[in-house]
Formats: structure tokens, C-alpha cells, sequence
């Protein structure tokens, strides 16, 4: 839990700044993925707290993410994410969808 908590008081730059995170998963290697909603992405931290990565940006195709509202991590090691979304650019009409993650890239996505 105080992992959790350093890697998110410890964002300090601006590439690091998390807006609004809403989800917090710890990975199999002890990796903190969190879900930042506001910047639409994943920002991932090492085990030691620090920042490694994030991906993901706003938008409706492959490897953007438009609302994310929950991740998990498989047993398959990859990162699921439950992304809300709209159907189309401009559209308010919304569908849900469930994406993998692999390394940082999108390897699959399932809609609801």
C-alpha cells in the first residue's frame, strides 16, 4: 500500500503528472499501473517507485483510450482495461469496450 501511495505523491514532472487517477493495479513484478482518467492513459511505475512509462492517448482507435474506468492485470500478464468510449469521432453516442495491453501496446480489444 505505501508503494502505491509514494508512486502517486511522487509524480513531479509534467510527463509524470497524473490527473485524476482512478485505478491502481500492482503487477506480478511489482510494477504500480495506474489508470490516469483526465490524460486518458496508463502511467506505469517500478518497483521502487519511480517512473518508467506511460502510453495510451485520447482517442477512439488502436492503442488510444478514451475513458478508462477499471484495469486489471491477467493471467496471462497482460493489462485489461475497460475503456468507455464514443462510437465514432464527434458521436455522443458511447459503447464500451475491453482492451489488452502488452508491453505498453495494444494486442486486443473486445467490445461490449
Amino acid at each position: 500500500m505505501w508503494l502505491v501511495l509514494f508512486a502517486l505523491l511522487s509524480c513531479a514532472g509534467p510527463e509524470q503528472a497524473l490527473q485524476r487517477p482512478n485505478a491502481v493495479v500492482l503487477a506480478p513484478d511489482g510494477r504500480v499501473v495506474v489508470s490516469d482518467f483526465h490524460n486518458q492513459r496508463i502511467v506505469e511505475f517500478d518497483e521502487a517507485g519511480r517512473f518508467s512509462r506511460a502510453y495510451g492517448r485520447h482517442g477512439i482507435g488502436r492503442g488510444d483510450l478514451y475513458q478508462v474506468w477499471a484495469i486489471a492485470w491477467g493471467d496471462d500478464g497482460k493489462l485489461t482495461v475497460a475503456n468507455q468510449r464514443a462510437r465514432e469521432v464527434g458521436s455522443s453516442d458511447e459503447i464500451w469496450e475491453v482492451k489488452e495491453f502488452d508491453g505498453g501496446r495494444e494486442v486486443g480489444v473486445h467490445s461490449l
